[in-house]
């Protein structure tokens, strides 16, 4: 479940993560088949994708739930709201950082949320993990990714950091492959796929989805 990323904004429904990570635990799974359900709802934060969670997928009992998120997925309001009520004049970056400031006010509820996700496993739920998804490296990723992983650790949440598949020489930046074009910087089929192997192989090494008897899938294919 998430946002735009989860949705695949930009591309096909068989290009997006949640269809190529299928097609990578079915390979690496032997003994089993694996459904993945694409949950994600452009626009959505992380409280709005938990949220449908609970109302639309819980009743299914899947074996794991993993919950994407990207830069500004913490927020309270979205960044247009910001802007256009004028509550604060900030840029996308900008704005995506505030939403994960600790002393803020965005992410003391995200850190709230993970709690609230730990309690629904421990009720007997599924584990749940929280990917992080981001394909442009740089300052604003080292900035995030470490808030995200010690806030999930702190909570007892599975982690799974997609971004360090993105860094220097590979990152979006520098790569227009990578992303939907100049103008969507959405992650491209490409990225998702690179995403895809790197989560399957999370998702197995944490022995959340049985035996891998088949090879695991590559991170340099």
């Amino acid at each position: 479940v998430g946002g735009s990323m989860t949705f695949g904004q930009g591309s096909l429904p068989n290009q997006t993560l949640p269809f190529q990570l299928e097609g990578c635990l079915n390979a690496a799974l032997w003994e089993r088949q694996v459904e993945v359900v694409n949950g994600g709802v452009c626009g959505y934060s992380i409280h709005d994708a938990w949220a449908r969670y609970l109302a639309k997928f819980a009743q299914d009992r899947p074996d794991v739930v993993v919950v994407l998120v990207c830069d500004n997925d913490a927020e309270l309001y979205n960044h247009r709201e910001a802007v256009e009520e004028h509550v604060q004049r900030l840029s996308y970056l900008e704005f995506s950082e505030l939403c994960y400031d600790p002393a803020g006010e965005h992410f003391p509820y995200f850190r709230l949320l993970l709690r609230d996700m730990a309690e629904h496993t421990a009720e007997g739920g599924p584990p749940v993990v929280v990917a992080f998804y981001d394909i442009h490296g740089g300052e604003h990723r080292d900035l995030l990714m470490p808030r995200v992983r010690d806030a999930c650790r702190a909570a007892g949440i599975g982690f799974a950091d997609l971004s360090q598949e993105f860094l220097d020489t590979a990152a979006a930046t520098r790569n227009k492959h990578l992303k939907v074009s100049d103008a969507d910087h959405h992650p491209s089929p490409l990225a998702h796929g690179i995403a895809a192997r790197r989560l399957a192989r999370c998702l197995i090494e944490a022995g959340l989805l049985s035996r891998a008897d088949g090879p695991l899938p590559s991170e340099e294919e």
